[in-house]
């Protein structure tokens, strides 16, 4: 089993699959303030395009304390406190995730060393199968994992990074055999070890650059 344990400089935590790894309807949103020192690169541990084979980071590239944000879908800026108290019932808009309070969580039950920090980001997109978000698929959705990669590895900066857990929340559009996706139990494990495989092989050890 590949494991790694939250050792670097910047320890990155990354949540990619579908709706529920980027916080559909999580509004409003509870953690808005960190009781730690967890980390997000940007406005919002989501990027600024919510389907676009790519990951910018909200308002900039820079390490901001990690808070639960509002974007509408699609992406875009994060909603004030007005905009989201304005919603209608049932608004479907981008909240809470489950980085703010697993990344929390971990931070808390960590020795909290100051040269030992938590980054915490979303890659995910609605409404996928587990093909779609593989490598090689058209349009690569698997790119923004890289591009997240990349973007927590620059903003490291001279501390040392690497990839340290990745959240996998995805399986129901392969449930209902939406997108000619797999929905047999073997052909869906055997997508997600060659995802696994491919994960550990261009992220980890490609675009973050470790060895383990």
């Amino acid at each position: 089993m590949d494991l790694a344990r939250p050792e670097f400089g910047l320890n990155h935590v990354l949540a990619y699959g579908q709706s529920l790894a980027t916080g559909w309807e999580g509004w409003p949103a509870l953690s808005t303030t960190q009781a730690f020192d967890s980390l997000m690169l940007g406005g919002s541990v989501r990027p600024a395009e919510e389907r676009a084979p790519r990951w910018r980071p909200v308002a900039g590239p820079m390490l901001q304390p990690l808070v639960a944000t509002v974007q509408a879908s699609g992406g875009g800026p994060v909603l004030e406190t007005a905009e989201i108290a304005a919603l209608p019932r049932g608004a479907v808009v981008l909240g809470e995730t489950v980085l703010e309070a697993a990344t929390n969580n971990w931070r808390a039950h960590m020795d909290r060393r100051p040269d030992q920090m938590l980054l915490a980001s979303a890659c995910g997109v609605g409404g996928r199968t587990l093909e779609q978000l593989s490598r090689g698929a058209w349009p690569e959705l698997f790119n923004r994992l890289r591009e997240c990669v990349a973007a927590g590895r620059a903003a490291a900066g001279a501390r040392s990074y690497g990839v340290v857990a990745l959240l996998l929340l995805q399986g129901e559009h392969n449930a209902i055999g939406a997108n000619n996706g797999a929905t047999g139990r073997a052909a869906y494990l055997a997508l997600l070890r060659r995802f696994h495989a491919d994960f550990l092989d261009d992220i980890v050890r490609g675009t973050a650059g470790q060895s383990t």
